[in-house]
């Protein structure tokens, strides 16, 4: 499996990673994975109008930097798990300092009134 990471001649000044772009090739060899990266950037020759078109090269800014990855694996992240175990934590701590500032009203209570 290929990847090809696009970055834009200067990007844009509204986001993070603003004119970068990654983008998954079909291609199941490095030379099949060139020639299709470079039909996407360049475009399709088109003889009557003398001119590439529909390639990336054309876009605003320009592309400053293509770096094509093979990718020897991949991994499913359990992305849904991880977000339910991060709102656990943040649940558990709140029940523990709950209870810890309960505790210590109690204490307090208890001194101010006795048993």
């Amino acid at each position: 499996m290929f990847i090809a990471y696009v970055e834009q001649h200067e990007g844009c000044d509204y986001t993070i990673a603003c004119g970068k772009v990654i983008i998954g090739l079909k291609s199941t060899n490095k030379e099949d994975a060139l020639k299709e990266l470079k039909e996407m950037i360049i475009g399709k020759y088109d003889k009557k109008e003398n001119n590439f078109e529909n390639g990336m090269i054309c876009c605003e800014g320009g592309l400053d930097r293509v770096t094509l990855y093979e990718v020897s694996s991949s991994e499913k992240i359990p992305l849904e798990d991880w977000i339910k175990e991060s709102k656990k934590i943040i649940s558990d701590a709140d029940e523990k300092e709950q209870l810890s500032n309960e505790k210590a009203e109690y204490e307090r209570l208890k001194k101010k009134f006795g048993n």
